[in-house]
């Protein structure tokens, strides 16, 4: 017998506030009805994204996704450059193959050659990851590594080995230079953020401190779309507002007011204006002005 799920507090709250809101509206006054109202469909879609999402129980990726299927190295290709890089594997520091479907290889391939152009940089010499495809076990797949449509990127650096971009919080969280670190970071995260729709950075948990995992299960062949709901991207959203934009806001992972404050002064000042919410457009210029951003 399955257990019929009960509409969660916000939820109630949420259509209790629209209710509230058409009543008070004699007394906001028609200069701000409009705000107000923006304001309140900002924060009941956050609620709906949450109950669509399944996410209102704690951090979590950014919606539910297709299942897998597992295939072997062998129906692969393997890639030594991506990005015009050479590949290495994080753990020995060589080079290496890294076997991959040629589709998300490209996708992959141009979003990170649109990073190199954002930050100006050429063509760095060297990318290390920590893996792509994964041998299934007993055949069953449970993650996008099995059907090798998944990367995690641990470092860029330069052919003499100067860093980059470290995607090793578990070696630079606590240090002198986190702030820096954590910028340059974000940046990078920016960029992955907008042409896949699931990343999940250092915040989502211990298990990510030393790289970014990535995949296109969600999104396929285009690019992210932001939801209010998804503590993923918000938790995102925030730290670029905090490190890349020096605009401190809570890591709550919450769509919150002065997170939807922060990004639609961001907005203007990119000369986007409106809001995050207001169209993909805006959620996709946030981003892209997030990685160009000194």
């Amino acid at each position: 017998m399955t257990q019929e799920k009960r509409p969660g507090r916000r939820a109630v709250l949420g259509a209790a506030g629209l209710g509230m809101l058409a009543g008070a509206a004699w007394w906001v006054g028609p200069e701000r009805i409009g705000d107000a109202l923006g304001d309140f469909v900002e924060g009941a879609q956050g609620v709906f994204d949450e109950a669509r999402d399944g996410l209102s129980e704690g951090p979590g990726p950014p919606g539910p996704r297709p299942s897998p299927t597992a295939v072997t190295a062998a129906q692969l290709t393997d890639y030594t450059r991506l990005a015009g890089s050479p590949l290495r594997y994080e753990v020995t520091d060589g080079p290496a193959r890294f076997p991959m479907e040629p589709g998300f290889a490209r996708q992959l391939d141009a979003s990170l050659r649109s990073h190199w152009q954002a930050r100006r940089w050429g063509v760095p010499g060297q990318l290390s990851s920590l893996g792509t495809h994964r041998t299934a076990p007993g055949g069953e797949a449970t993650s996008w590594h099995h059907a090798g449509r998944a990367f995690d990127l641990a470092a860029v650096r330069t052919t003499g080995g100067d860093t980059l971009v470290s995607c090793r919080y578990d070696r630079w969280g606590d240090g002198p230079d986190h702030e820096a670190q954590a910028r340059e970071y974000w940046r990078l995260a920016a960029t992955l953020h907008r042409d896949f729709a699931y990343v999940l950075t250092y915040l989502f948990d211990e298990a990510h401190h030393d790289h970014i995992h990535l995949d296109n299960a969600l999104s396929g062949q285009g690019r992210s779309m932001f939801r209010t709901g998804s503590r993923v991207q918000v938790h995102a959203v925030q730290a670029m507002c905090t490190y890349v934009w020096r605009m401190p806001v809570e890591a709550s992972g919450r769509w919150d007011g002065a997170t939807r404050d922060a990004t639609a002064q961001i907005l203007d000042r990119v000369g986007v204006g409106g809001r995050l919410t207001r169209s993909q457009d805006s959620w996709h210029a946030f981003l892209t002005a997030t990685a160009r951003q000194s």
